[in-house]
Parts: structure tokens; sequence; C-alpha cells
């Protein structure tokens, strides 16, 4: 892990499928709120049409997306 992810408390979570296996998304949800979106790999789990608000405290991703 490099120096500075280290000091960030930087940890990607690149294998969603096992982490949210057992979870869904409430068909009522307009908008998913993800405060530590790093890379984005999370978000490959939204598949509803919703707006996503994503912020992380070094990201190239950060902002509103609406799918």
């Amino acid at each position: 892990m490099s120096k500075k992810k280290s000091q960030l408390g930087q940890f990607y979570s690149i294998n969603y499928e096992y982490l949210l296996s057992n979870m869904k998304i409430p068909d009522d949800v307009e908008i998913i709120i993800e405060p530590f979106v790093g890379n984005g790999d999370l978000l490959n789990f939204v598949k509803n049409d919703v707006r996503l608000e994503l912020y992380d405290i070094d990201s190239k991703i950060s902002g509103v997306i609406t799918r």
C-alpha cells in the first residue's frame, strides 16, 4: 500500500459481489450517497435508476451522477 493511501486510510473494496451479496436496494430509493467512493467499484452493484452523490477524500469520481 502506498504511503499516501496508508495516511488517508484508503482501502479499496473490489469484490462487491461478495461484500453485497445479501443486500438489495429498495425500489423506492431515489438517492444513494456514497461517502467513500474511491475507484467506484461498489457502484457496479447499483442497477436502479437513482441519483448518486459521490464523495471521497481523494477521488477523481466525486460529484453527482444520475443513472
